[in-house]
């Protein structure tokens, strides 16, 4: 389980707050599923990650597209891709072939860290030249 830490601030404190609580989320879900929960019962729990973490994209996309950030069209492009990923996971286990599992939590939460400290460190260095923190 990875927990979110300073090293992965962006220095503008909505993102940072909305990537702690999807570390959380992620966490949660980890310790339930090792603690005997099956999947089917914490399907509302990764239902409202998935939600959560769409939110957050849209949270990250508007400030990028409101400040010119010229690598918007990339970003949105990986939130995108992880998007589609997450919604056939999600649809695979709805159908049986693949359960919620902790190798889908754990490929979630290792996409997470690389994202944050690739893609989300080049806007927030962008973003908090022009004030926003």
């Amino acid at each position: 389980m990875r927990e979110w830490g300073e090293d992965l601030s962006v220095n503008i404190a909505e993102i940072d707050e909305q990537h702690r609580k999807i570390f959380k989320d992620i966490n949660t879900l980890l310790t339930a599923m090792k603690g005997g929960r099956t999947s089917a019962s914490l399907r509302p729990q990764f239902d409202a990650l998935l939600a959560f973490a769409g939110e957050h994209f849209r949270t990250e996309e508007l400030l990028m597209k409101k400040f010119d950030y010229p690598g918007f069209i990339m970003h949105r492009h990986d939130h995108q891709n992880i998007t589609r990923q997450a919604k056939e996971l999600h649809d695979q286990s709805d159908i049986g072939k693949e359960p919620l599992s902790e190798g889908i939590l754990s490929f979630l939460s290792n996409w997470l860290v690389g994202h944050i400290t690739k893609t989300d460190k080049e806007y927030s260095k962008y973003l908090n030249d022009r004030g926003i923190t």
